[in-house]
């Protein structure tokens, strides 16, 4: 592997990186290439590499962004996806993961919503609590529209059926005093006549 000259602009960060590769020896290349620069995990991460080796993209999350290398531009760039091409040229892929992951920490993705699509976890600012699959369901709901009022007719079309008004009603109170231990008062707030919101960190 050629000397990589890293530039002083490009300052490495610790923030959580994700690497998907289905050629295991381009797993271990792009591992050894970040280990010294970021943390590689498998949760919570803040910018997922993607190598898939046969062409085909996996669904991706709604949230979080994503670095695909890949031999054809096959997947269109979005303002959260960005693609590479094969042969892959090593200082441009340090240069990008560092400026997205340096845009993520600008932004304060340590004080944003970070969730566990599997174990069904919320963490805000270090401090992590566990949720129903309705909670859950709830969350991500309301966590798409942030800033946002979602009208509690919304909330029971999509999650009741239309079936339990009164549901809606309580499964948000659970979800707040949930939320409330890890982001505190009024992150979560009833709109009289209108619906919920749940509030920017």
């Amino acid at each position: 592997m050629k000397h990589l000259e890293i530039h002083a602009h490009a300052d490495p960060c610790r923030l959580p990186v994700r690497i998907l590769a289905d050629d295991p020896v381009m797993g271990q290349m792009l591992t050894a290439l970040l280990e010294p620069y970021c943390m590689i995990a498998e949760e919570d991460t803040v910018l997922t590499v993607l190598c898939p080796g046969d062409g085909k993209l996996p669904p991706l999350p709604k949230r979080g962004r994503f670095l695909i290398i890949c031999d054809e531009p096959y997947a269109q760039a979005t303002d959260r996806i960005f693609v590479l091409s094969r042969p892959l040229d090593l200082e441009q892929f340090l240069e990008t993961v560092f400026s997205l992951c340096a845009q993520e920490e600008y932004h304060g993705a340590a004080q944003e919503y970070r969730c566990n699509d599997r174990s069904k976890t919320v963490t805000y600012n270090g401090n992590t609590v566990s949720l129903t699959d309705k909670e859950y369901a709830l969350f991500q709901i309301l966590l798409d529209s942030i800033g946002e009022i979602v009208s509690k007719q919304k909330l029971t079309q999509l999650l009741w059926n239309e079936g339990n008004n009164n549901a809606c009603q309580v499964y948000m109170t659970y979800l707040r005093g949930k939320l409330e231990r890890i982001a505190g008062p009024g992150v979560l707030v009833s709109v009289r006549g209108k619906g919920y919101m749940l509030r920017r960190p």
